[in-house]
């Protein structure tokens, strides 16, 4: 994770749940050390050190900035260059969900590979068409 400071190697979201885990792990550490000290200067110095370190990263993941796939720049695409009554075919059909988030970018446009919508299939996304 320290690496990835200077050259992303993963999707940040995607292992945010491993902040966690250093969360805990610095948490027992501070235990130690207040353990050892006893509550003194040392200890808030340690607390410091410790949110230092975590708040700055767990703040710039929760930005749209962090976000490298604008999944709502589809929507408007679509919603900018559809007509009513124009086919729309996912491909493939797990992506249906990128236009999912304003539904209204895409109500006018039919999806030619959706074989029941999401009400009558009482599905999240509906059924597709097999290939």
């Amino acid at each position: 994770m320290i690496a990835s400071l200077v050259k992303p190697l993963f999707v940040d979201r995607y292992v945010l749940y491993s902040n966690i885990g250093i969360a805990l792990l610095l948490g027992a550490c501070m235990d130690y050390l207040h353990r050892l000290w006893q509550p003194s200067r040392n200890a808030w110095i340690a607390a410091v050190a410790v949110l230092a370190a975590l708040v700055p990263t767990s703040l710039s993941l929760r930005t749209p900035q962090s976000r490298t796939d604008d999944v709502t720049a589809i929507g408007a695409a679509v919603r900018e260059e559809g007509r009513p009554g124009d086919g729309l075919l996912h491909l493939p059909g797990q992506h249906r969900i990128w236009t999912a988030a304003n539904p209204e970018d895409t109500r006018l446009l039919t999806d030619l590979a959706l074989a029941q919508d999401p009400v009558s299939s009482n599905t999240l996304a509906g059924v597709g068409f097999p290939a």
